[in-house]
């Protein structure tokens, strides 16, 4: 169950698939997206190679993280953009200085790495 809230291991054009779906999206509506026919959205479900320069794109169409695509590291969603405590801190992060953000991202990099 904890390995479940750290990352899906499932392959990657399994993951690719479980983002279109969540998304809602056909294979040819993402195959329209990444600028590509529906018969390569296919074959990239199916294990085919997917060149990582499309992720960010797959990620975006699909709302999911492109973590998520890339290694299948949870949660699949992003964070959605309403979410008041996060819109606040961005807020506040903006306000800092160049410097005072490095000395945040340290920070956070830190933490994360716990």
């Amino acid at each position: 169950m904890l390995a479940e809230l750290v990352r899906d291991t499932v392959t990657l054009g399994e993951r690719i698939r479980k983002a279109r779906l969540h998304a809602g999206l056909s294979t040819w509506d993402l195959a329209r997206v990444v600028g590509l026919t529906d018969k390569a959205v296919g074959a990239w479900e199916r294990g085919g190679g997917v060149p990582s320069k499309h992720f960010p794109v797959i990620a975006v169409a699909c709302g999911v993280t492109e973590e998520y695509i890339a290694t299948g590291k949870l949660p699949m969603v992003r964070p959605e953009a309403t979410d008041e405590e996060a819109v606040t801190l961005f807020g506040l992060i903006q306000e800092l200085s160049p410097e005072d953000r490095e000395v945040l991202r340290d920070m956070a990099n830190r933490l994360k790495s716990k």
